[in-house]
């Protein structure tokens, strides 16, 4: 099934009754970000990969994905998950996805 509302009908003799069912997505229980470490030189790149993941640890697809670096200054990464070296240093990359985080130092 698939998120998304939908209407039940159940009618016998005279009578007919009418529920509405809604169906929401499994809600993402933690994130996964690989590699969890990274080096990079300074203008080089290094792609990240979050997965989002169910209570039971299966991934879940489709979901956005919204990257942050605590320091852009020494590592910036893009809205793909691409971390690119700016300067000497260390930064802490992270993934949110639905309030969920995981993080990545390079």
């Amino acid at each position: 099934m698939s998120p998304g509302v939908g209407a039940v009908r159940a009618a016998t003799d005279s009578l007919t009754t009418t529920v509405v069912v809604v169906v929401v997505p499994v809600p993402v229980a933690s994130v996964r970000l690989t590699p969890a470490t990274a080096s990079v030189t300074v203008g080089a790149s290094q792609p990240l990969t979050a997965t989002p993941l169910d209570a039971s640890g299966a991934a879940l697809a489709g979901r956005p994905v919204v990257w942050t670096s605590q320091t852009p200054a020494v590592a910036s990464v893009s809205s793909a998950g691409v971390v690119t070296g700016v300067a000497p240093g260390s930064a802490v990359i992270t993934a949110t996805v639905e309030g969920r985080t995981a993080s990545a130092t390079v």
